[in-house]
């Protein structure tokens, strides 16, 4: 054998031919590609566009595991659109120039159509596993099928899960787009068969601008069952703004598509970071969903393994869908090649194999067209007749609770129930369920006002017998107890308005209602009237011989209430107030309001205008009597409670005529304002005398044996004659208290002039309550010998006896003047000057005397000062007393200037 030794030359030659072979081998292997877009960057689309993907490259990788064999190659370009037009033509326009002969995509149908009209002229195959628009399977989309049922189907689903739970009144909301409108365009078609009433129909844009107004329609329309279809990502603004109007909740059912198969696992998801709240994913338990049935069969039970061991997780939703788009593409093609024997190469080129997909797909065998999804059956416009679930979510958790038997799409129970809103399995019905929105007898409010009243009519009612019992006494007398008395009785009659604000309104309630308001109300008002005219023409006319009687007014007061009684009679008589039920659709609560057949404005009018009047006539004589003596006005107390009359009763009117909208507000309002309204009423005209009568009386209450006066024989007080003080009015009371006025000056007895004074003061006792207080007669007796005391003792006429005996070691003395007329009534035309006075403080009281001139004054006050100084200096036992304080007359005694 002879050995031939190779050049180097001959080693490159055959290197280069190696290398030929092999690049010979590699352009052997047909590329088959495919394009897949999706909106990746779309927010809330990303992990759904994720799964997908992922999905497509695990299918992808095991198909060429095969393929590869017989050099042929799949490739897949992912390209994101962003959910935009301009972007997804561009994707598309690349994918044909790189010689993709199908696509997949897009995600929503209004994507899916433009890309569909621009594959058109090259005739390429296009699949969808998620557009379900009607539209799509018109004649202009020839080369587009898809894996996932259609609008129709879904529409068809929806009814029968109404039909299912007996519903045949629902609210639809749905966004604008084809997806949305498809759907719904659908149900309301299939609804109006099934005689099924939509209450509202409302969509909202893109841009959610409108979303809030939509959702406040359907609410006010008053539906209980809500449709909703739209795009995940819409779910997880419309959740929370429909949870915030209040439109979750056990009356509520809400069904969607299966785009919301996502949302619970979404809002759970955002919880940590503050986006959704605990609240926002509670609200969907109970929710409904159409879904189409993705994952079945052994193929899918393998594929979801392999999709488990490398990603951790089971596919998502819609990628099934996409993978068998995917699957079918290459089904077809791979029967086209087997039976036409046309090359792969020539296919992977886009020609030789048919573009009419009933030529592509109508031939596949029952085992080729059955994949992840099932087996995939189509009718005539390539659309799939699929599946579908009933999934129930629970607990932020979706449960399959029945599915679709066959192409008539009826819903069949697989045994599970439905749990609901409330928690439970009850069934909700789409019938508008009205509660009663009133205070029962046993609600805790209730009860707490019942006992308000029931205190306060207690109360009053005391307070009335202690009136009727010291109606003789001359304080208590000064301010007309007859008056006192009746309204007091009148007050009992508006506390007893509570027992028809409580519990479901009748007739009886109704009418009654304005007939205690009504009389209480004039009553009050007459009396006060009466009273306050009474004063004034005593005090106008003060050469009135005879005081004005009750028996003259208790007929002019009568005749207010007369009038009052005569329009409730008439309003009784013929419109009487009856229960009207008026509902909130919104709220699915009723009250039964009060209102007459014919009309009440007239009369409510005529008794507020009558009411009015009577207002005015007591404002203007409550200011006519300002000036009266303290112990006989009541001006000020009386215009308080005017003005409390006149807050709060137009506020409860007010109410009134809202009965309908906020009856609980209604019920608080009118409750506590008549509560708050009659006691200050009472608290001033009634409350403020007994108080005022009953501390008087008990500071009456001291040591006998210890009282100076009991015994006048063992003192040395000096005593004014009797008769000293005239009763000149005729209210039985003087006019006023100083010498000038009453023409009656104190005498003495002997010589006091290094003994003392003695005359007679208008006091008042000053308190932490100045209204309590008011004017008393008292005479005073200051004794220098044997030791410096002050004798006091109440003149009052009628006046219960009150007496003090005070050493002048614990007086404190004090200058004061008081503003205008002090306690006696202005002379017409005088002057308003400050009266003199002094102030006394003694044993925790403090007591106002009134001068009658600034010389008494100087007197008094002088000789107070002296004495206290003296004895406690430690002279009492001295007789001289200084000449200035006690002005001696011609007979040598002390001029004392008095009552």
């Amino acid at each position: 054998m002879i050995s031939i030794r190779r050049s180097p030359a001959a080693r490159l030659f055959a290197a280069i031919c190696l290398l030929l072979q092999v690049s010979l081998a590699i352009c052997a292997v047909d590329q088959l590609k495919f394009s897949l877009l999706l909106p990746r960057s779309l927010e809330g689309y990303g992990e759904l566009c994720d799964d997908i993907k992922n999905a497509l490259d695990l299918f992808v990788a095991q198909k060429n595991a095969v393929y590869n064999t017989n050099n042929v190659n799949i490739s897949l370009t992912f390209y994101d659109t962003q959910y935009k037009a301009a972007i997804a033509a561009a994707a598309v326009t690349d994918s044909v120039s790189n010689g993709a002969i199908g696509i997949l995509g897009e995600l929503a149908s209004g994507m899916a159509g433009p890309v569909s009209n621009q594959l058109l002229p090259n005739q390429i195959m296009q699949c969808s596993g998620s557009t379900t628009a009607a539209g799509l399977n018109q004649k202009q989309y020839r080369y587009f099928f898809r894996t996932i049922p259609a609008d129709d189907n879904q529409g068809v689903v929806l009814n029968q899960i109404l039909s299912r739970y007996g519903w045949k009144r629902i609210g639809m909301i749905y966004a604008d787009t084809s997806y949305g409108n498809g759907i719904a365009n659908s149900l309301l078609s299939k609804a109006a068969a099934s005689q099924v009433t939509v209450l509202a129909n409302e969509k909202f844009n893109t841009d959610y601008s409108n979303l809030q107004t939509a959702l406040q329609n359907v609410k006010d329309s008053g539906a209980r069952i809500i449709v909703v279809v739209c795009e995940p990502p819409d779910y997880m603004l419309l959740v929370p703004a429909a949870r915030k109007l209040g439109m979750y909740g056990p009356q509520f059912v809400w069904i969607s598509t299966e785009a919301a198969m996502g949302v619970a696992a979404n809002l759970r998801a955002g919880i940590p970071a503050g986006t959704y709240t605990q609240a926002d994913l509670d609200a969907v338990n109970g929710l409904l969903i159409s879904n189409p049935v993705e994952g079945q069969g052994a193929l899918y039970d393998q594929f979801n393994a392999d999709y488990k061991a490398k990603f951790s997780k089971d596919t998502g939703q819609y990628s099934l869908f996409f993978t068998d788009c995917l699957r079918l593409m290459l089904a077809g093609l791979e029967n086209y090649q087997t039976t036409s024997g046309t090359p792969w190469s020539q296919i992977a080129a886009g020609q030789g194999y048919p573009r009419d997909l009933t030529k592509l797909l109508g031939p596949l065998t029952l085992a080729a067209s059955t994949g992840l999804t099932g087996h995939v059956e189509f009718d005539r416009n390539f659309d799939r007749v699929g599946t579908y679930q009933v999934v129930n979510i629970v607990k932020g958790s979706n449960v399959v609770i029945g599915a679709t038997t066959n192409a008539t799409y009826n819903v069949v129970s697989n045994g599970v129930s439905a749990i609901f809103a409330s928690g439970t399995t009850d069934i909700p019905t789409s019938e508008l369920v009205f509660f009663p929105d009133w205070t029962e007898y046993k609600d805790p409010i209730a009860i707490v006002l019942m006992v308000l009243y029931a205190v306060m009519m207690g109360v009053n009612f005391a307070s009335i017998a202690l009136v009727y019992k010291w109606r003789s006494h001359t304080q208590v007398k000064a301010l007309s107890p007859e008056f006192m008395i009746i309204m007091g009785l009148a007050m009992q009659l508006a506390y007893a308005t509570i027992f028809t604000l409580i519990g479901e309104q009748t007739q009886s309630k109704c009418m009654a209602r304005p007939w205690l308001y009504g009389f209480a109300f004039v009553v009050v008002t007459s009396c006060l009237i009466g009273k306050s005219y009474r004063l004034s023409r005593v005090f106008a006319n003060k050469r009135l011989a005879t005081p004005i009687g009750m028996a003259q007014l208790l007929p002019l007061t009568g005749m207010f209430a007369l009038g009052e009684l005569i329009i409730l009679a008439v309003w009784t008589g013929y419109s009487p107030l009856k229960p009207q039920r008026v509902s909130n659709i919104t709220t699915a609560t009723f009250v039964n309001v009060c209102m007459s057949d014919r009309g009440n404005g007239g009369f409510v009018g005529t008794i507020l205008g009558y009411n009015a009047v009577l207002l005015v006539a007591t404002t203007w004589l409550a200011i006519a009597t300002r000036n009266v003596p303290s112990r006989f006005s009541d001006a000020k107390f009386i215009a308080l409670a005017v003005y409390s009359l006149l807050i709060w009763c137009t506020l409860i009117i007010a109410m009134s005529f809202i009965g309908g909208s906020s009856p609980s507000l209604v019920f608080y309002i009118t409750s506590f304002g008549v509560l708050f309204v009659t006691t200050t009423t009472w608290a001033l005209l009634i409350g403020r005398v007994v108080i005022s009568h009953w501390s008087e009386l008990q500071a009456l209450k001291f040591d006998e044996s210890t009282n100076p006066l009991k015994d006048q024989s063992k003192s040395t007080m000096l005593v004014a004659p009797a008769g000293a003080v005239k009763k000149s009015h005729p209210l039985g009371a003087p006019l006023s208290t100083n010498s000038q006025q009453t023409g009656q000056p104190i005498t003495q007895h002997g010589d006091v002039g290094l003994r003392g004074l003695i005359a007679q003061f208008p006091v008042k006792a000053i308190t932490i309550l100045p209204w309590l207080s008011k004017w008393e007669l008292f005479e005073a007796v200051l004794t220098i010998m044997p030791v410096p005391r002050l004798y006091l003792r109440s003149v009052t006429p009628g006046a219960a006896e009150k007496a003090y005996c005070v050493d002048a070691a614990t007086l404190r003395v004090s200058r004061r003047n008081i503003n205008g007329t002090g306690s006696t009534v202005a002379e017409s035309g005088s002057e308003d000057r400050g009266v003199p006075a002094f102030e006394i403080e003694f044993g925790g009281r403090r007591m106002l005397f009134e001068a009658s001139d600034e010389k008494q004054f100087e007197q008094w006050y002088n000789l107070l000062r002296m004495a206290s100084k003296r004895m406690n200096d430690g002279q009492s036992g001295s007789s001289s007393v200084p000449s200035h304080t006690a002005p001696r007359s011609a007979a040598g005694a002390v001029s004392q200037p008095g009552v």
